[in-house]
């Protein structure tokens, strides 16, 4: 996804202006993430390591099969937010109304992880 100078996060019902923002996904896993270079982290973030490591414990300990393929896409992401110099990292899922099981396996995964799961995303258009 492409860098945009500003982008409207909806968190618990707030909305917050974020600016400075890259945006980036992990097709494997179908969420998207927003990385943020702030000091001071609004509202449903979480440090990166906590990301990385809170999500691929959920996900070994449903036991999904594609286990690797989630720890790589997971670690990608992170590894985005390094190379942007992120503090921060947002995940947003956007498959609320999906059939398919191993996709709301996955969404409930990153739900559970409330500390970094954003329930909706709007881009403000500049």
């Amino acid at each position: 996804m492409h860098a945009v100078a500003r982008k409207w996060l909806v968190a618990s019902g707030v909305s917050v202006v974020l600016s400075g923002c890259v945006m980036m996904s992990a097709p494997e896993l179908d969420f998207k993430g927003i990385v943020v270079n702030k000091k001071e982290p609004p509202e449903a973030c979480a440090p990166k390591g906590n990301l990385v490591a809170t999500a691929i414990a959920m996900i070994e300990s449903i036991g999904d099969d594609p286990v690797a393929l989630n720890r790589e896409a997971m670690q990608d992401l992170i590894n985005q937010a390094d190379r942007a110099k992120a503090n921060y990292v947002y995940v947003a899922d956007h498959r609320q109304y999906s059939n398919n099981p191993r996709k709301n396996l996955v969404s409930r995964v990153v739900m559970k992880a409330n500390a970094f799961y954003c329930p909706s995303l709007d881009i403000a258009k500049e």
